[in-house]
């Protein structure tokens, strides 16, 4: 199998800078790919993304599958290391009581295996058979478990709805989520900053992301972008696009 894939990484029109980084290798059959969206609001977010940016391509660069003796769980483990390592880069670069911090989704592919390595609410979307489903979870304040007891409405009425609770470089002890499983043909991985999704018209959103495949990966960036834009574009914009063929 191997991998046709695609990617923006934008301002938008809102923002004076654009704070959001990615990342995109593949060789065919392996592939690593990342949306980090630095934390806008507080300091040099843009610094946060690109460290763990430039984290993964250092990653990539010294991969080999033999140094890991073609073991997938071991190379897991490895991108949770070097991860481990972008939040403490992140934490040095910072100044004394400022926050600096990023979220970030990553996907890689090593033959027939894939895993998603997670911090916070950019999001990965997985499509089979034409069903879109968020694979990810959204690191806010809404979702913690404490407040699972709370309406809908009281959830979106609190203050500290859509608050971001986790991100790579604001602590030392950050939560990473991993997960690992077997990859099919004719699958389809999205990764996006919030600024796709929460702009995107949730139908286009939904729509033109089940019907994607090869051939039109382009088109699919484009028609999101567009509409996005469309919609006055209020954040940085991170959207990648992955279709696994045979």
């Amino acid at each position: 199998m191997r991998h046709v894939y695609e990617g923006i990484c934008e301002t938008g029109l809102r923002r004076a800078e654009n704070q959001d980084a990615i990342f995109m290798k593949s060789d065919g059959e392996i592939g690593l790919f990342a949306v980090a969206d630095g934390m806008g609001g507080h300091s040099h977010g843009e610094v946060a993304s690109a460290t763990i940016r430039d984290c993964l391509s250092m990653w990539w660069d010294s991969f080999s599958p033999e140094a890991y003796n073609m073991d997938f769980s071991r190379m897991i483990i490895s991108l949770n290391q070097i991860l481990e390592k972008a939040n403490i880069d992140i934490i040095g670069k910072t100044a004394q009581g400022e926050i600096c911090g990023s979220t970030v989704v990553v996907i890689f592919i090593y033959r027939d295996k894939y895993g998603m390595l997670t911090a916070g609410d950019s999001r990965v979307y997985k499509v089979e058979h034409k069903k879109l489903i968020q694979i990810s979870e959204d690191e806010t304040w809404e979702n913690r478990p404490e407040n699972s007891h709370l309406s809908l409405k009281a959830k979106m009425s609190h203050p500290y709805y859509g608050k971001l609770v986790n991100a790579i470089g604001t602590s030392e002890q950050f939560n990473l989520t991993s997960r690992t499983d077997s990859l099919s043909k004719d699958t389809a991985f999205i990764l996006c900053s919030d600024g796709i999704y929460k702009f995107a018209s949730p139908k286009v959103f939904s729509r033109t992301l089940r019907n994607v495949n090869a051939s039109k990966i382009a088109e699919t960036i484009i028609k999101l972008r567009d509409n996005v834009y469309a919609n006055g574009a209020g954040d940085n914009m991170s959207l990648i696009i992955i279709c696994i063929v045979e």
